[in-house]
């Protein structure tokens, strides 16, 4: 009486066992920063590195008469894609993972 059918088993494991690690795209990447620059960080890395790193390039234009941005803006842009190649190599590896202990 009253007791519950118990549900079937998921494919899914649960949430606490879940990969935080999201997958990122080297080409939005690419395109983030190039158009927006340090903000185009915050897609791939946490949103205070993106703030900082908007921080450190503002004074550095402001310092060298804007000159800086030649120099900052494209790395920024690798900056960005090293790390969308990084996030990306560890999802794969966390989704590999999680099919051979399946």
């Amino acid at each position: 009486m009253g007791a519950a059918s118990a549900a079937p088993p998921s494919e899914e494991p649960p949430l606490c066992l879940r990969s935080a690690i999201q997958d990122r795209s080297v080409l939005a990447s690419l395109v983030l920063t190039f158009f927006f620059g340090p903000l185009g960080l915050s897609y791939t890395s946490r949103w205070w590195v993106a703030l900082l790193w908007l921080l450190f390039v503002c004074v550095a234009a402001l310092l060298t008469a804007f000159m800086g941005l030649v120099l900052l803006w494209p790395i920024t842009m690798v900056w960005g894609a090293v790390t969308a190649s990084k996030r990306h190599s560890a999802y794969r590896l966390t989704v590999a993972d999680r099919g051979r202990h399946s």
